[in-house]
């Protein structure tokens, strides 16, 4: 018997399944944020780089007019009908355009009620909108040593406004050449903008879930059919012998004793022990030990039915756990030590012939508790090993409730009893 071939199966396969959908949910997640974030990113990049080209566009016209001879109406006029154009649903609108001269004061503005005031009133009143590097823009009106005047600002998505502005140097050419310094300030509503990178996050985040959803689906589905098969059979076996290993062994043999308590079915579980394989390791080798080893274990296998459990616990020890009664589980018990005892190998043209010792319990006998029919098989084992040896022998059933009160009670464990209950490492026996 195989433990493919068993029709329960341990929970190492349920618990790499649920930790794989978890890491590849969790991949997909951060993955497909990582998209979006990087797209909302690109998209306001994009979007700055639009305000700054309209920004350079703008303030170019202002230096061409302002150099025109033109009266200050008609400036005023062309400051007023750059707020009023019309812009494209997805372009920040331009909400105030104000022009400042070297002095600090307003010259032009789209908002009429502003020309005449000071930038440094306007900062101190807000009424330059949000984004304003003030402590920037005071240095145009007071310049002093080591203050710099920013070119431009960079648009947050949390802001409402992003505020732009340029700093012109018009030379005049008349009797006194000089120099004159202006101060353009333009003011976008950042909503377009805004609605703009959540749109396209939101797009390119639905797009990433989908297409790394679907490939970690794929993914997933084909690490579970290819790669999982073959790292359950690696964790869950024992590598000589191809038996189920101990922590797959007790976990199975606990889920069938926990059905055979709920269903009233009888479970009989054995400790096997190969007699004197100490001598095989000393006088043969560990390769020849090896060997016999997985001789052993393809005795047991094939003696057994497909529903009954085998494993190795360790060194020269086996497990077996059989769903059968105590008078059925003898035959078997009896057939194996049998098969064993009449099975040899060849090795470097020597036979080399070894027998087994059976301890066995039955839960008609004692309970469906693993850990009861285990240390009750343990000492069934040891009192084969010290009556010679290559014999099956069983756990004593507990007293009777009616017993006289010379008797222990069932429900008082006597020393040989507690014995019983004790753990010890497999693989020691002689």
């Amino acid at each position: 018997m195989t433990l493919a071939g068993h029709p329960l199966q341990s929970n190492l396969a349920d618990e790499v399944n649920q930790r794989l959908i978890r890491i590849m949910a969790l991949v997909g997640l951060l993955g497909s944020a990582l998209i979006g974030m990087s797209t909302g990113s690109l998209a306001l990049i994009a979007a700055n780089r639009s305000i700054v080209r309209q920004s350079d566009q703008i303030s170019a016209s202002i230096s061409t007019f302002l150099q025109a001879e033109s009266s200050k109406s008609e400036q005023q006029r062309m400051v007023q009908l750059y707020r009023s154009q019309t812009v494209s649903p997805d372009t920040d609108s331009l909400d105030q355009l104000v022009v400042f001269d070297g002095s600090g004061q307003v010259l032009l503005s789209s908002r009429p009620s502003l020309v005449g005031r000071s930038l440094a009133e306007l900062l101190q009143r807000g009424d330059l909108g949000d984004g304003v590097d003030r402590a920037s823009l005071r240095c145009f009106a007071q310049p002093t040593p080591g203050c710099r005047l920013a070119s431009r600002s960079f648009h947050l998505p949390w802001q409402r406004t992003q505020t732009e502005w340029r700093l012109l140097n018009q030379l005049s050419f008349d009797a006194t050449p000089r120099e004159t310094r202006y101060l353009v300030l333009m003011t976008f509503n950042a909503e377009a903008t805004n609605l703009l990178v959540f749109q396209q996050m939101l797009l390119l985040a639905s797009l990433s879930i989908l297409i790394l959803g679907s490939l970690l689906t794929v993914l997933t589905l084909t690490l579970k059919q290819s790669l999982l098969p073959g790292l359950h059979q690696v964790a869950e076996t024992d590598g000589l012998t191809g038996l189920a290993n101990r922590r797959t062994f007790m976990e199975i043999s606990e889920k069938m004793l926990n059905r055979g308590l709920d269903e009233g079915l009888p479970f009989v579980l054995t400790v096997i022990d190969i007699d004197f394989f100490k001598r095989v390791n000393d006088t043969y080798g560990h390769v020849c030990g090896d060997a016999v080893l997985k001789a052993v274990a393809q005795q047991i296998r094939v003696s057994v039915r497909e529903r009954d459990l085998v494993g190795r616990l360790g060194g020269e020890e086996f497990g077996l756990v059989l769903s059968s009664s105590t008078t059925t589980a003898d035959s078997i018990l009896e057939r194996v030590r049998q098969q064993v005892e009449a099975s040899q190998i060849d090795w470097e043209g020597e036979p080399v012939k070894v027998t087994i010792s059976l301890g066995a319990a039955s839960s008609e006998h004692l309970d469906h508790s693993l850990d009861h029919l285990y240390a009750a098989a343990d000492t069934a084992l040891y009192q084969a090993k010290s009556e010679g040896r290559n014999r099956v022998r069983w756990a004593a059933a507990p007293r009777p409730a009616s017993s006289s009160a010379n008797n222990p009670s069932p429900h008082k464990r006597t020393a040989d009893d507690h014995s019983s209950l004790a753990h010890r490492v497999p693989g020691r026996r002689q």
